[in-house]
């Protein structure tokens, strides 16, 4: 574990080892981040008082990459827990608490010769301190002590979040089930609603039916028929009628 005052980001800092130099279960730890990351680019506010980690996981098998971010999600969701939290997913990274971002999770992966080599997970989580929603298209953010009058101090949820990361990995490559099942268990209820999905293409409507075993959404589109996301951004969330509007591609 390498911890840190201020770091640009510790996902930053653990890609740019020499390879190697970050064996599995490599650990950064950023009191603040100067250039945090979250999801398309978008900035990631990490003023002191919240959690900022990042951790160098174990190449996951040819049929887990897509769980990864949901056993991700159980693990954060379980460790908050700990402390009351009764935080609920969002598809395929967000931790929610309401109807609010409390935490945020972004898995980054290289490859060498053709294989997976390196995954980086980076996860960070709202204590104390409230970030400014400076992206009108994200997720409102909350923090622990905005939304329930307390924050428990960051090593804590730090040391908690990392032992369940390690117990849900494990399970990514003998009880993929498992992982679904919790991970369905702490979604947020938008199960047989319509949504609007929206990837850097295409923006479209369908109702969510179900998750797939490799961790992407099951949509019905307009016409009926199922199909199966496996990347983009549900915008929103709500019970008006399916429009007609344009289908995704294939």
């Amino acid at each position: 574990m390498h911890c840190f005052e201020e770091l640009e980001s510790t996902s930053a800092w653990l890609r740019s080892r020499e390879r190697g130099a970050t064996p599995a279960w490599t650990v950064a730890w950023a009191a603040t981040q100067t250039r945090g990351r979250g999801r398309q680019g978008r900035t990631w506010q990490s003023p002191r008082g919240n959690l900022y980690l990042s951790v160098s996981l174990p190449a996951p098998s040819a049929s887990a990459p897509g769980l990864l971010p949901l056993a991700a999600g159980v693990a954060v969701a379980q460790a908050l827990a700990g402390w009351g939290v009764p935080a609920r997913l969002k598809w395929p990274n967000d931790v929610l608490l309401g109807d609010r971002k409390l935490a945020g999770i972004l898995i980054e992966a290289s490859s060498y010769g053709g294989a997976l080599e390196q995954v980086i997970l980076g996860i960070g989580v709202n204590l104390s301190v409230t970030p400014r929603l400076e992206d009108p298209g994200a997720q409102a953010p909350t923090s622990m002590e905005e939304s329930l009058g307390r924050a428990p101090d960051v090593a804590s949820v730090g040391a908690a979040v990392l032992k369940q990361v390690v117990q849900w990995h494990a399970r990514l490559a003998d009880q993929p089930a498992a992982v679904r099942a919790a991970w369905r268990s702490l979604s947020a209820d938008w199960w047989d609603e319509a949504v609007e999905i929206r990837t850097p293409a295409h923006a479209w409507e369908g109702v969510l039916r179900g998750l797939s075993d490799e961790g992407g959404l099951l949509v019905e589109l307009p016409d009926g028929r199922l199909t199966t996301v496996t990347a983009g951004e549900v915008l929103r969330l709500r019970r008006a009628p399916v429009s007609s509007g344009g289908n995704p591609p294939g």
